[in-house]
């Protein structure tokens, strides 16, 4: 089992409950003014856009876009912004825990919000210049691209993790005979799935680069793990079982990260 996050800090960083909240909500803090001068500007851009000489030739299918923009920024902005109101509302009324929940839902909604608003932007100015086709592909080309900066490295994390619980499965004595243990520090993931069975970890590491065909299923799981996070370990328990580590690099410059 995952060891509780408010346990793994009072451990490692000594920290009471009171003073983990604080920290969670003055790192979120940190990272929703990042977002929210860029969501600022984009919703500032859109609503004088509409009042500009050129903005009476776009035909039906733009204006429609441009206004779907405009609320996707909108709502961005309203969702970005909202951790504070709610913090101003419940303001020493000991709900911090609360707070702090509702803040990281909000700060995810934003994040997505505003990422449908960028590529709506694009969308629309790429349609107005050069035309649909062009405009379509731009659509699709920043949706890929934002979605994988600001949302891919905790699908990788997740995808990576799952084959590894797979593997030890497999191989394990009862389901719940693993556990998950998750450590982050300030620039990594380090996830260790530990396995009372039969070291799976061996039985894959040990296959040849070109398995045959009853083993290219156990294969494909280590391939993709080795693929999705950038450091993948096997040791050993000392009588029976292997740890497999997963460790993921975490890159803070980017505000979706």
């Amino acid at each position: 089992m995952r060891e509780p996050d408010a346990d793994w800090n009072r451990r490692e960083r000594q920290e009471s409950e009171l003073q983990r909240l604080d920290r969670n909500f003055n790192e979120l803090l940190q990272e929703l003014r990042v977002a929210q001068t860029g969501v600022q500007i984009l919703f500032a851009f859109l609503l004088t856009l509409a009042f500009t000489q050129r903005f009476g030739e776009v035909t039906g299918f733009q204006g429609g876009l441009y206004y779907g923009t405009l609320v996707a920024a909108a709502l961005a902005t309203s969702l970005l912004i909202a951790p504070v109101s709610l913090h101003r509302l419940l303001f020493r009324r000991h709900q911090k825990g609360r707070v702090v929940i509702a803040a990281n839902r909000l700060a995810v909604g934003g994040l997505v919000a505003l990422w449908l608003a960028l590529v709506g932007v694009l969308w629309f100015i790429t349609d107005v210049l050069y035309g649909h086709v062009p405009g379509a592909a731009a659509a699709v080309v920043s949706a890929l691209w934002f979605g994988a900066l600001w949302f891919a490295c905790v699908h990788d994390i997740e995808v990576a993790l799952s084959e590894a619980c797979t593997n030890v499965l497999e191989h394990a004595g009862a389901p719940d005979e693993y556990e998950v243990r998750l450590q982050v520090d300030d620039d990594r993931c380090v996830l260790r799935v530990v396995d009372v069975g039969e070291r799976p970890g061996r039985l894959v590491l040990e296959m040849p680069a070109e398995p045959p065909d009853g083993e290219v299923e156990r294969g494909r799981g280590l391939v993709l793990m080795r693929a999705l996070v950038d450091r993948v370990g096997f040791a050993p328990l000392e009588e029976r079982g292997t740890v497999v580590s997963l460790e993921k690099r975490l890159d803070y410059t980017d505000p979706g990260v």
